[in-house]
């Protein structure tokens, strides 16, 4: 199997996205400024279905409004249902061109080494959220094991339209 990514607005990241409407080319801001209110980006080690004997990405689902391993912790065992939370987003990590909103969100190499239960955290899915707690973006993707080794890296690059 190749590589599967796969990153959606959430069916709440796009009213959050259209009640943010200010102008023709974006959004606005509670605080006035051209860039999303994106705060959180949390990674999960749910996101994943077994076809086959073998763990493939599940179809993003645009009606969650948390990671999977949270909102339907029951798919997977007790020791694979670590989040890590990188809040707040750094500064200039979340930018906007028109109607492209960009974010970068990585995991250091001294974060996330270890899943509470001794493993290295097996990543499948991560998920921006806004400053209300609102899930506005979902991705999954082939695995990526963090360890001590590693810095584990995302960019999301989100197209925002106004709906026809």
């Amino acid at each position: 199997l190749g590589a599967r990514v796969a990153t959606i607005i959430t069916d709440e990241g796009l009213k959050w996205f259209a009640q943010s409407w200010e102008d023709s080319a974006g959004l606005t801001t509670d605080y006035g400024g051209d860039v999303p209110d994106i705060v959180e980006c949390r990674w999960g080690e749910g996101g994943y279905e077994t076809i086959g004997g073998v763990q493939v990405p599940r179809t993003p689902d645009p009606t969650l409004t948390n990671l999977d391993c949270v909102e339907n912790s029951s798919r997977y065992p007790v020791d694979s249902r670590y989040v890590y939370t990188l809040a707040p987003i750094p500064s200039g990590k979340v930018t906007r061109a028109d109607n492209v909103v960009t974010v970068v969100c990585e995991i250091p190499l001294g974060d996330a080494n270890n899943d509470g239960s001794g493993n290295s955290p097996e990543f499948w899915e991560a998920a921006l959220f806004n400053s209300e707690g609102v899930m506005v973006a979902y991705s999954t993707f082939n695995v990526q094991v963090k360890n001590n080794t590693r810095v584990l890296r995302k960019t999301w690059t989100l197209t925002v339209r106004r709906p026809s």
